[in-house]
């Protein structure tokens, strides 16, 4: 009897601890219900987050389209600087042509050469670097996207009542059409962008060969030159010599003639 009453008590005792144990759990759990059913049933906070959301992004849409005038503007300059400097390189190929070049001639479009090249230079920097800004903006665009697209769904089935989610999709709607404009912005910002930095690339690479055969001929004129004052007079000096002995032969010839004693 005792050992039945022992065995009823320690049943007891262990009953009272697991439900001791499990009470703080089930406390935890049913916060973290609440507090997911508030975030799903907030559609106040949800479309004050919204709104914010749409103010910044109509800031940078703003933005991104003052940029996107600005370069439409300077295109046509840039694509004039572009060619320029493609004339210049037909001027300095035309030099690389002549059979016997001026040293100070070759030595002044070395120079012009390095001067554009380091414009050059720093235009293909400053263009990758507006390249590469616009291309962080335009991935985080699309993940924005992709974010706006999954929470409309998660609205369609949340259980909010129709008005909040009509009220909810409205606003997530008007962020998505400004990040799809974005997108579509920026993607053109990019095209033009990128062709000319391929044009830009393109003439510096051409400069760097032209500048490599300039210093060649540069450097073969000179030794040119040098050997020519080496020797200015060689051919003159030889011709001297010559008429100094017929001269001196035509005197001694002339003492032997009959005209030179009478």
């Amino acid at each position: 009897m005792n050992l039945n009453k022992t065995y009823h008590h320690f049943v007891t005792f262990l009953l009272l601890a697991l439900m001791a144990l499990s009470l703080p759990l089930l406390t935890q759990a049913k916060q973290v219900q609440r507090d997911d059913a508030d975030i799903l049933i907030s559609p106040e906070r949800m479309e004050s987050s919204l709104k914010s959301d749409l103010v910044r992004e109509l800031a940078e849409l703003t933005d991104m389209k003052a940029k996107m005038e600005q370069l439409e503007a300077r295109k046509a300059a840039i694509k004039a600087e572009i060619s320029a400097y493609g004339y210049q390189d037909t001027a300095h190929s035309y030099l690389l042509m002549v059979s016997q070049p001026r040293v100070d001639e070759l030595e002044e479009t070395l120079r012009k050469n390095w001067l554009t090249s380091r414009i050059l230079a720093k235009r293909v920097e400053t263009f990758q670097a507006h390249y590469n800004s616009t291309s962080i903006l335009l991935k985080q665009t699309s993940d924005g996207i992709e974010l706006a697209r999954k929470q409309m769904a998660d609205i369609r089935q949340s259980h909010l009542s129709d008005t909040q989610k009509d009220l909810l999709e409205d606003a997530t709607q008007k962020v998505l059409d400004v990040l799809n404009e974005k997108k579509q912005l920026g993607e053109h910002y990019l095209t033009i962008y990128e062709d000319m930095l391929d044009q830009l690339k393109a003439k510096l690479k051409a400069k760097k060969v032209i500048a490599e055969k300039l210093a060649a001929r540069l450097k073969d004129q000179k030794k040119a030159s040098l050997f020519t004052r080496s020797e200015p007079y060689r051919g003159l000096g030889v011709q001297t010599s010559q008429e100094r002995l017929q001269v001196f032969f035509n005197r001694i010839k002339a003492l032997f003639s009959t005209e030179f004693w009478n």
